[in-house]
């Protein structure tokens, strides 16, 4: 469905510097609202591919029911 677009990128997780007519990342938008109580994404994958729900973002902190050893986090 993506191969022929036009466009490379996920939910706009790119740098503003090249994003597509410069305008802001909805990731950014999203981390400058103040209900955004931290500016942190984290995405939840299933090692069970035969379910539907097979994975989630969090976004704006981390949902620590998801997790259960040391992660760590990477400026970008």
């Amino acid at each position: 469905m993506l191969k022929n677009a036009a466009f490379d990128g996920i939910l706009g997780m790119a740098w503003d510097s090249i994003a597509q007519d410069h305008i802001a990342q909805p990731m950014d938008q999203i981390f400058e609202r103040p209900e955004c109580a931290q500016k942190l994404f984290a995405f939840y994958l299933s090692r069970d591919g035969t379910t539907i729900n097979g994975g989630e973002l969090t976004l704006c902190g981390i949902d620590e029911s998801r997790y259960t050893v040391a992660f760590c986090c990477l400026n970008l």
